[in-house]
């Protein structure tokens, strides 16, 4: 949590978790405006990265696989393409479906059950 607080919480990121350890579990949820596009610019630079609408970043944190240095590198992939002016994590306001989430299909189009 500190790590989140002190490198994200300036550039926008609020904490939806517990700041009381007893009251949370291994995972921090964080909040950002336009989350989904964040993420995708994080698959774009080899983080694989989750998000819940409209807006929640969640991370898991587990003591077996996860080292002191991982939660630094959580914090500070996001902060830097954050701060980053050639990546702007705001969506479009028109254009084409962003890669790696297909259409909707038209009402009544799609495969009949028979």
């Amino acid at each position: 949590m500190g790590c989140a607080d002190e490198l994200l919480t300036p550039c926008g990121f609020t904490s939806v978790t517990p700041a009381d350890p007893g009251r949370r579990g291994s995972q921090v949820t964080l909040r950002r405006p336009h989350a989904r596009c964040l993420v995708a610019a994080l698959a774009e630079h080899g983080v694989i990265a989750d998000m819940r609408a409209p807006d929640l970043l969640p991370v898991g944190v587990h003591a077996l696989h996860t080292s002191h240095r991982d939660p630094l590198t959580a914090a500070s992939r996001p902060r830097a393409l954050t701060r980053d002016p050639a990546c702007d994590p705001a969506p479009p306001t028109a254009g084409p479906v962003p890669r790696g989430e297909p259409p909707l299909p038209a009402p009544g189009a799609g495969a009949s059950v028979s």
